[in-house]
């Protein structure tokens, strides 16, 4: 009985070495993969936001009066002044003023990409496409914009 118990106990010792001594080497492994994909691991570029160039200004001041062939006339305010920003839009006799037409209106002049060298031709050119108003329907035109670097725009046609 005793040959038995020394035989089942001897077993048991000599698996637990294979299974501590292949759990070592499992672990051996893991830590050298790791250092392995550590070294190949390509580094990771960080993200940045895209940079407005220098140049680009925005409004502080924004009217723009349009009267068509067709004797319709269109009107788009908007004025910034610290914290404080006022808009109105009108179409004919439809007026929006208030949240809805900032809100529209910051939408428009997001897209306002104003350089300080641009000539007159291209500003209109460049607000008529944004304000989806065509060229060739215009009969009268007027547009103050007052940039925060101090820019002031005025072209009458």
């Amino acid at each position: 009985m005793i040959n038995r118990w020394m035989f089942t106990l001897t077993a048991c010792f000599l698996l637990m070495n294979v299974v501590f001594v292949s759990g070592n080497v499992a672990f051996a492994q893991d830590v050298e993969l790791q250092k392995e994909e550590d070294v190949i691991e390509e580094p990771v570029e960080e993200e940045k936001e895209p940079e407005v160039p220098k140049e680009v200004v925005m409004p502080v001041k924004f009217e723009l009066e349009v009267e068509c062939a067709d004797g319709t006339e269109r009107e788009w305010e908007y004025i910034k002044k610290k914290k404080k920003v006022k808009a109105e839009i009108e179409y004919g006799d439809k007026e929006i003023k208030g949240p809805e037409a900032i809100e529209k209106m910051e939408g428009y002049l997001s897209q306002l990409q104003l350089k300080d060298k641009t000539d007159d031709e291209a500003i209109i050119e460049h607000v008529l496409d944004i304000f989806d108003v065509n060229r060739a329907d215009v009969k009268k035109l007027e547009l103050e914009i007052k940039c925060e670097s101090g820019r002031k725009i005025k072209i009458k046609q």
